[in-house]
Protein backbone atom coordinates (compact mmCIF):
# COMPACT_ATOMS: atom_id res chain seq x y z
CA UNK A 1 0.00 0.00 0.00
CA UNK A 2 0.96 3.72 -1.18
CA UNK A 3 1.03 6.20 1.87
CA UNK A 4 -1.26 8.94 1.35
CA UNK A 5 0.54 12.48 0.90
CA UNK A 6 -0.81 13.55 4.48
CA UNK A 7 1.20 10.27 5.67
CA UNK A 8 4.51 11.35 4.03
CA UNK A 9 4.36 14.98 5.65
CA UNK A 10 4.00 13.56 9.08
CA UNK A 11 6.55 10.92 8.40
CA UNK A 12 8.71 13.85 7.63
CA UNK A 13 7.58 15.91 10.54
CA UNK A 14 8.53 12.30 12.77
CA UNK A 15 12.22 12.04 11.40
CA UNK A 16 12.75 15.82 11.46
CA UNK A 17 11.19 16.02 15.56
CA UNK A 18 13.26 11.83 16.08
CA UNK A 19 16.45 13.86 14.83
CA UNK A 20 16.46 16.73 16.58
CA UNK A 21 15.44 14.92 20.34
CA UNK A 22 18.25 14.63 22.98
CA UNK A 23 17.58 11.17 23.67
CA UNK A 24 20.96 10.41 25.50
CA UNK A 25 19.74 13.44 27.84
CA UNK A 26 16.73 11.71 28.53
CA UNK A 27 18.53 8.18 29.20
CA UNK A 28 21.23 9.84 31.39
CA UNK A 29 18.07 10.89 33.49
CA UNK A 30 16.57 8.17 33.68
CA UNK A 31 20.23 6.34 34.36
CA UNK A 32 20.23 8.67 37.16
CA UNK A 33 16.82 8.17 38.87
CA UNK A 34 16.94 4.40 38.23
CA UNK A 35 13.94 5.22 35.99
CA UNK A 36 12.37 1.57 34.38
CA UNK A 37 9.85 0.23 31.98
CA UNK A 38 7.76 -3.10 32.14
CA UNK A 39 9.72 -5.14 29.69
CA UNK A 40 8.25 -8.90 28.55
CA UNK A 41 8.93 -10.54 32.27
CA UNK A 42 10.45 -7.82 34.20
CA UNK A 43 11.43 -4.22 35.07
CA UNK A 44 14.50 -2.86 33.13
CA UNK A 45 16.15 0.34 32.65
CA UNK A 46 14.95 1.08 28.34
CA UNK A 47 17.57 1.73 25.87
CA UNK A 48 18.76 4.49 24.06
CA UNK A 49 17.02 2.14 21.19
CA UNK A 50 13.69 1.40 23.52
CA UNK A 51 13.48 5.10 23.79
CA UNK A 52 13.73 6.36 20.37
CA UNK A 53 11.00 3.15 19.29
CA UNK A 54 8.64 4.34 21.86
CA UNK A 55 9.30 8.10 20.60
CA UNK A 56 8.06 6.92 16.98
CA UNK A 57 5.79 4.64 18.11
CA UNK A 58 3.73 7.86 19.76
CA UNK A 59 4.38 9.96 17.16
CA UNK A 60 2.91 7.97 15.09
CA UNK A 61 -0.07 7.06 16.99
CA UNK A 62 -0.93 10.89 17.70
CA UNK A 63 -0.86 11.63 13.79
CA UNK A 64 -3.39 8.74 12.93
CA UNK A 65 -5.73 8.17 15.91
CA UNK A 66 -7.17 11.48 16.11
CA UNK A 67 -5.65 12.62 19.46
CA UNK A 68 -4.25 15.69 20.16
CA UNK A 69 -1.95 14.15 23.21
CA UNK A 70 -0.24 10.45 23.16
CA UNK A 71 1.84 9.76 26.56
CA UNK A 72 4.09 6.87 27.21
CA UNK A 73 6.74 6.06 29.97
CA UNK A 74 7.08 9.70 30.39
CA UNK A 75 7.06 10.75 26.83
CA UNK A 76 4.66 12.31 25.90
CA UNK A 77 3.35 13.40 22.02
CA UNK A 78 1.17 16.62 20.53
CA UNK A 79 -0.39 16.98 17.84
CA UNK A 80 -1.40 20.94 16.97
CA UNK A 81 -2.65 22.32 13.44
CA UNK A 82 1.12 23.06 12.75
CA UNK A 83 2.76 20.05 13.36
CA UNK A 84 4.02 17.63 16.09
CA UNK A 85 5.73 17.83 19.07
CA UNK A 86 8.17 14.94 21.62
CA UNK A 87 8.76 15.83 25.41
CA UNK A 88 9.68 14.17 27.75
CA UNK A 89 7.78 14.78 30.98
CA UNK A 90 9.02 12.90 34.27
CA UNK A 91 6.58 14.65 36.83
CA UNK A 92 3.53 15.20 34.48
CA UNK A 93 0.83 13.55 36.86
CA UNK A 94 -2.43 12.74 34.18
CA UNK A 95 -4.83 9.88 33.72
CA UNK A 96 -5.40 8.89 29.98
Amino acid sequence: MTPTSKEINYIDKIDYVLDNFNFEKVHAYMLLTKWQWWKETDYLQPTIQDLKDTAQNILWSVTQDGKSLIGQGGFYAYRFEYGIKLSFEPFRSSSF
